[in-house]
């Protein structure tokens, strides 16, 4: 194949399409006005879904799919965070790996973990410098993330709700402190995704997904607060329509 030629036109390409799905007035969209559909099949997601159970960082278990690998890292990247709030820590491979490119990425951000409990957590993330982990119960949010001290931490602000629980409530409570310009990555409302973890590794457990529970949660949190929130497509539909885990879930604080 000859391939002269090939490289430039190519780079001009993928820099006009980038340039057009950046723009402000088509990028980020009122939540109401997106379909609840995607791209992805439940057979696609159902094979993805190997892949995430497989996915380690420094052999420690992240437990997130390839498609939102790499759109995390691309917004950890545009947004630089100061602050990242992660509910929900498990073993600690996600924080430890965002950690690892914010330190890459010459950003001072810190990344602020917390669990129920932290038994699960793999001993090599527990000393990692950027990454603080909490042992908490979202029910009393206000004990984890105590507001006075919520009120030194610097934005820009990502906030991950991968916990759950307490949903509405804990997307509700960072809401009070949230910034314009700071994010919400809400996990898993796409309904597709598998109801329990390992699903789509070993076979034994068949298929069920999840539905539409989480989905509503973020709903729910946008019927009241949705005025000040848009959802960012370049995120969300880099992959195709709903192309993620995360229908609707890369959420930007406009106002």
């Amino acid at each position: 194949m000859d391939y002269e030629g090939f490289g430039e036109p190519t780079k001009q390409i993928v820099n006009e399409v980038r340039a057009a799905l950046r723009q402000e007035q088509t990028r980020f969209v009122d939540f109401f006005s997106r379909e609840h559909r995607s791209d992805l099949g439940r057979e696609a997601i159902k094979a993805l879904s190997r892949g995430k159970y497989l996915m380690h960082w420094q052999d420690v278990e992240v437990m997130k799919d390839p498609l939102d690998l790499l759109l995390y890292q691309q917004l950890l990247w545009e947004l630089k965070p100061q602050t990242i709030f992660e509910l929900g820590a498990y073993a600690g491979g996600t924080a430890m790996w965002m950690g690892d490119l914010l330190q890459s990425y010459g950003c001072p951000g810190h990344i602020h973990s917390v669990d129920i409990d932290l038994s699960w957590l793999h001993e090599a993330a527990k000393t990692h410098p950027r990454v603080t982990f909490r042992q908490g119960d979202l029910t009393a949010i206000e004990q984890v993330f105590p507001p006075d001290w919520l009120k030194t931490c610097p934005h820009p602000w990502l906030v991950i709700e991968d916990a759950h629980v307490q949903v509405v409530e804990s997307l509700s409570y960072f809401h009070h402190w949230m910034h314009a310009g700071d994010y919400f990555i809400v996990e898993d409302t796409n309904p597709e995704a598998p109801a329990i973890s390992g699903m789509g590794l070993d076979e034994s457990l068949g298929y069920e997904p999840y539905g539409t529970e989480k989905l509503d949660e973020l709903r729910t949190f946008m019927e009241t607060h949705g005025a000040a929130y848009r959802v960012d497509t370049y995120y969300t539909d880099m992959f195709g329509y709903n192309g993620t885990w995360n229908w609707h879930g890369f959420i930007k604080k406009i106002a």
